[in-house]
């Protein structure tokens, strides 16, 4: 979408399941957008407000959401500082999506193949979250995220360390 005037709102609607999460992934600065400040705000059937977000791990908005009992919903998107041109684009992605927010645990062995657990929302079994970081020498390790499976804002990295652990 484009907020093409200042002061600009889109709205958009959508269906939600009762206990299903569902992640709204706002996308502007990361795409290039002047959108300097990002806002979802996430509305009941009723109009009454159950979530909103104006920024996210330093980025763009994500809003997560599990819904007591199924029904519509609508998510406003606005910008914050209510600019607008056609400079002002962004995409936003609504669904049940695998969205890493970190791993855990952040120390892992030196010289070793460690499970590290990813964290976030819609991941599935703690099997399926669950992935290997090969380290040798003591240090940061980025944490190898399939990114054809899960979505992330960012890398994660892990501390690996031939201390013994406590």
């Amino acid at each position: 979408g484009t907020l093409e005037k200042p002061g600009d709102t889109d709205a958009f609607e959508f269906e939600a399941r009762a206990g299903e999460t569902l992640v709204l992934d706002f996308a502007a600065k990361s795409i290039g957008s002047k959108i300097a400040r990002g806002e979802l705000v996430l509305l009941d059937q009723s109009g009454r407000i159950v979530a909103q977000n104006s920024g996210f791990d330093g980025g763009d908005p994500l809003l997560t959401h599990t819904s007591a009992k199924s029904g519509r919903f609508t998510v406003r998107v606005s910008d914050r500082m209510a600019a607008g041109s056609k400079d002002h684009f962004y995409r936003l992605t609504i669904g049940a999506l695998p969205f890493v927010t970190g791993v855990f645990p952040l120390g892992v062995s030196a010289n070793a193949t460690n499970a590290v657990q990813l964290r976030g929302h819609n991941l599935g079994s703690r099997s399926f979250s669950r992935i290997q970081v090969k380290t040798t020498d003591a240090g940061e390790v980025e944490a190898p995220i399939n990114a054809e499976k899960f979505r992330s804002r960012r890398s994660f990295k892990v501390i690996a360390s031939s201390a013994p652990e406590a």
